[in-house]
């Protein structure tokens, strides 16, 4: 008997931005040096947003004024990091998207939400490796076998080119064993 396989992708050519503040601050539209060196480390809630936004709207945005204009909103607090609620609602009315932040998320939601042409913003570990949260990435796909979620497929943005991941793979077992299971979900206002 011939397995099932369907590959859903939310959207079409997602645009991947990473978080490397460092080396082209001024370009990104960071105001000085100083500004990008606090932000390093610290840009992927702003590059998450910067990607969706740009596959929806269109426009050319910077990661520097996203960042700046965000924190501005609340939606970054040191310690905690980047915080759903408020960065949603950022999303919302800076871009004119509709984006909504959801906790305990289970896979099939999520499936259900790329079907409906929705972008996700998903909570994991950096690199996948041991924690359950401490950044963001954007899911936007994913693989179904048989019926059942096989894995998805992630833009990871990262200070470290080595784990800049364009449109990366990631089997179900190992992203569940870093999702944190909290989640923003963006689509379009039309």
């Amino acid at each position: 008997m011939k397995q099932e396989s369907l590959t859903i992708f939310a959207a079409e050519n997602v645009p991947f931005h990473d978080q490397i503040t460092l080396s082209d601050w001024v370009e990104k539209g960071f105001l000085s040096e100083e500004e990008a060196i606090t932000w390093h480390k610290k840009a992927c809630g702003a590059a998450c947003a910067q990607m969706i936004a740009e596959t929806f709207t269109g426009k050319n945005l910077l990661l520097g004024e996203i960042t700046r204009d965000a924190a501005k909103e609340g939606a970054y607090k040191q310690g905690p990091g980047w915080v759903h609620q408020p960065l949603a609602a950022f999303i919302s009315r800076r871009f004119n998207l509709f984006a909504t932040a959801h906790r305990q998320v289970s896979v099939d939601r999520m499936k259900a939400v790329l079907v409906e042409g929705s972008l996700v913003i998903a909570s994991v570990g950096l690199c996948f490796e041991g924690q359950k949260n401490g950044h963001l990435v954007v899911v936007l796909g994913c693989k179904i076998e048989c019926g059942v979620v096989s894995g998805l497929y992630i833009h990871h943005p990262s200070t470290d080119p080595e784990f800049c991941w364009i449109k990366k793979y990631i089997p179900i077992e190992m992203f569940m064993n870093a999702f944190s299971r909290n989640i923003i979900e963006v689509k379009n206002n039309k």
